[in-house]
């Protein structure tokens, strides 16, 4: 018992990292949400650097009994945009990952992953891609996916957000 709690207190606090709420999940037009022109790592976004209010909605879930888990709320973000990387720190866990944006710096994706060790050992791991687009200096929309694994159990979840971020 003592081991499911600390399981589902870990998955708490590594969505809390991603903050989510829930939605009815839209319906499926068929068209990827994604990047219209090329994209360049070494385009710089220097205008995502800095902190970031984020609100997300749960739009799908592949095991929906973890629902609970991934439908936390919104999440303070921290942004450190250098070249081809980015660094995204939450309350409680740092992404490290890659980031790429169109020339003219309109639309980016961040392919980012994060370890949390529980008091326990295991080592939890939450994966994350976003693709957004920049709505202006203070603003960006678009969709989130993530997944989180435990090096005890494997596989826990994968999850799909849509995400908006106003700059604090």
């Amino acid at each position: 018992m003592q081991k499911l709690a600390t399981v589902l207190l870990a998955l708490i606090v590594v969505f809390a990292m991603v903050g989510c709420s829930s939605s009815e999940p839209d319906a499926d037009t068929g068209e990827q949400p994604g990047i219209t022109e090329p994209i360049s790592p070494e385009a710089e976004m220097p205008v995502l650097t800095g902190a970031w209010e984020v609100t997300t909605v749960l739009t799908d879930i592949d095991i929906p009994a973890m629902t609970p888990a991934a439908d936390q709320p919104g999440a303070q973000w921290t942004c450190t945009v250098d070249g081809g990387s980015m660094t995204l720190v939450t309350d409680q866990h740092t992404y490290t990952g890659s980031f790429e944006s169109n020339d003219s710096g309109g639309t980016w994706v961040y392919d980012a992953a994060s370890t949390y060790t529980d008091a326990d050992g295991t080592a939890w791991t939450s994966t994350i891609l976003v693709r957004a687009t920049q709505d202006n200096a203070d603003a960006f929309t678009g969709t989130m996916e993530g997944e989180i694994s435990s090096d005890a159990d494997g596989h826990l979840y994968s999850a799909v957000w849509d995400i908006t971020g106003a700059r604090q």
